[in-house]
């Protein structure tokens, strides 16, 4: 889950023409109820789309302000809409709950290019291809790590330096891989 981001999806999908299948970190918990329910969820929102606007369960509404883009450290540039609680709401108690601690108006922050590939991507895992694909992958690849830090009690290498690393590494592999040929000819005899 921590190779799905933005970046990553659109060099998949862009550069190499493949369909991701990778999910992204809040993918497992936007399958919850209690996250599809959550009130302060901005996709349980209503939003209008002729003005513009969401409207929070508790009737705050949240007007476009303007766009914004962030580059990370990395030079990848993600665009934003920004929405910001309106000034006036209906009532006197809808207007403080517009604001912050500090008086400031509350804002959120909508990217609508990440919207859009958790959804690609939640269709893609939901297929059934997707979803044999992605099971063949977990059984594959992650039973590694599960058993090197349950069995084998490994939590972080104790060396520094790539090479340091690459050889501690690789004699915990090589004891793993000791370990499954001890157990299977221990089976045959």
């Amino acid at each position: 889950a921590g190779y799905g981001s933005e970046e990553n999806y659109v060099f998949i999908i862009d550069e190499l023409e493949k369909t991701p299948l990778i999910p992204y970190g809040m993918y497992q918990k936007e399958l919850t109820r209690k996250y599809k329910n959550s009130p302060t969820n901005p996709s349980n929102w209503d939003y209008l789309e002729e003005t513009d606007q969401f409207i929070k369960p508790d009737g705050v509404v949240y007007s476009f302000k303007n766009y914004s883009r962030r580059t990370d450290k990395y030079g990848f540039k993600r665009d934003f809409k920004i929405y910001e609680a309106d000034n006036i709401q209906d009532t006197e108690e809808l207007e403080k709950l517009a604001k912050t601690e500090t008086g400031r108006q509350k804002q959120i922050h909508y990217n609508p290019t990440w919207n859009y590939f958790k959804e690609l991507i939640k269709e893609e895992l939901h297929s059934e291809e997707g979803s044999r694909i992605y099971a063949k992958r977990k059984i594959d690849v992650e039973p590694v790590f599960g058993r090197l830090k349950s069995v084998f009690g490994v939590r972080r290498v104790h060396v520094r330096g790539n090479q340091a690393v690459q050889t501690e590494v690789g004699f915990l592999f090589m004891s793993m891989n000791l370990t499954k040929l001890a157990k299977n000819l221990g089976s045959k005899t």
